[in-house]
């Protein structure tokens, strides 16, 4: 079974895994995921959503990843799509940020391709739509609970960073209740088998991959 390392435990390879999901707190407290990706022989980078128009492939923070139980060739067409997808923003310079996608995925020129009645992704759909264009279905949408109160409080974080136009569509979003998949929920999945699966088969791996976390954060000098 797959599990969730940092590098100081095992260096990540992108010779030989390609790509992996990652995740961290960063300097705000806040948890989020992109992905850790071949970049050409022996180098690797991250790909990740930071916000609204903002696609980066850098990650200046500690690093617990996993690369999940899938075919090798479909892990190396993932990194190849990262890198697609990284050229195109590099022209582009737009990219939608918004809640609850569960089925965008990316052509094989790096484009996205938002789900009917989709307006954005955020850091943990993205890095799901684009296992998904490489045939890696992560977690099942069915069952996936509507979690205001935590995703209100989640938002509170972006005052004062987020544009008020973007910040109000994304409160309505939550108001609505609209589920959002939480980023070390991302992860956690990635370390089970088989996948795609669901949120109860998610939530006792959610809980230890925190836990992880946050004990090298508090051990960290």
């Amino acid at each position: 079974m797959p599990e969730a390392v940092f590098d100081e435990e095992r260096p990540f390879d992108p010779d030989a895994q390609r790509c992996a999901v990652v995740l961290c707190r960063t300097g705000h407290g806040n948890l989020h995921v992109g992905l850790l990706y071949r970049v050409q022989r022996g180098s690797a980078s991250v790909l990740h959503l930071g916000w609204l128009d903002f696609l980066s492939d850098e990650w200046s923070w500690p690093r617990l990843w996993v690369s999940p139980d899938a075919d090798p060739e479909r892990l190396m067409f993932a990194a190849g799509q990262c890198r697609r997808i990284w050229a195109r923003v590099q022209r582009d310079k737009t990219f939608p940020y918004a809640l609850g996608d569960f089925g965008s995925t990316f052509d094989d020129r790096g484009g996205l391709v938002l789900a009917p009645g989709s307006v954005g992704l955020t850091c943990a759909t993205f890095v799901m739509a684009v296992l998904r264009s490489a045939g890696v279905e992560v977690l099942l949408e069915e069952g996936w609970p509507v979690r205001s109160e935590q995703d209100a409080f989640w938002l509170q974080a972006l005052v004062g960073f987020a544009h008020p136009n973007h910040l109000a569509a994304l409160t309505a979003q939550v108001e609505a209740g609209v589920a959002r998949v939480h980023p070390h929920e991302l992860l956690a999945a990635c370390t089970l088998t088989p996948l795609p699966v669901t949120f109860s088969q998610v939530q006792p791996t959610a809980a230890a991959v925190i836990a992880k976390l946050d004990a090298a954060k508090s051990a960290a000098p």
